[in-house]
């Protein structure tokens, strides 16, 4: 079976690019540059860039988040939960953990979306395009 490729033919579609789970597009493929930028020493390393940030999923700083989670609710519940139950105290490290999951999570995409933002002005700012000409100019009065 043949990877699918999502072709990018001009600057503008590198815009709606955007890794945030209800906004991605989903089954793009390999990103892969096209056009003027083609022949650019920086595009295999900008390929490479786009895909890594475009399909990152913040999972490994889920997971960092998940176990600070543990660490500090098992802290918690050991030092400052002497009077609790069992119950409570499992409570306190499960909840802790989802939690510090959930945040490394949004983290882990915010800091994707960040450097996939920095990686297509990085690409924008040298793939100039020149106009066509065909655009018609407003003429007011």
């Amino acid at each position: 079976m043949k990877n699918k490729q999502h072709r990018i033919d001009h600057p503008s579609q590198l815009n709606a690019l955007s890794l945030l789970p209800i906004m991605r597009t989903r089954g793009l493929g390999t990103l892969r540059l096209q056009g003027e930028i083609a022949e650019h020493a920086s595009k295999e390393a900008w390929e490479r860039d786009l895909n890594k940030h475009y399909y990152a999923c913040g999972c490994s700083e889920g997971a960092k988040g998940l176990l600070l989670g543990l660490l500090a609710g098992s802290a918690y519940a050991f030092f400052a939960g002497s009077g609790q139950g069992v119950g409570a105290a499992v409570g306190t490290v499960v909840g802790a953990a989802l939690v510090g999951a959930v945040l490394g999570k949004v983290l882990g995409l915010l800091r994707a979306r960040t450097r996939l933002r920095q990686t297509i002005r990085e690409i924008q700012e040298q793939w100039q395009v020149e106009p066509t000409g065909t655009e018609e100019g407003w003429a007011c009065g």
